[in-house]
């Protein structure tokens, strides 16, 4: 790497109370400090997005909340 570059490099950087969105997410989340944090924040996402998926129609039609909000059939809960 020559000095142009390192002093492109370097000046490209943004101090991290200028960082804002996705970026100042990941600065966060590769910090040591936080990888506790991370790595739970990836298992619940995982875990509700495996629930998610795998709710099946009888389980939708047994849910008070499911059956009153979300099922279009005239066959509603008692909301």
């Amino acid at each position: 790497m020559t000095a142009a570059s390192k002093t492109i490099v370097a000046a490209s950087k943004v101090p991290w109370r200028q960082l804002k969105g996705m970026n100042w997410v990941m600065y966060e989340a590769k910090h040591p400090g936080n990888q506790p944090f991370v790595i739970g924040f990836g298992v619940c996402l995982l875990g509700s997005m495996y629930l998610q998926t795998t709710f099946t129609d009888e389980q939708k039609k047994s849910s008070v909340y499911w059956s009153t909000f979300h099922l279009t059939d005239d066959k509603k809960g008692h909301h």
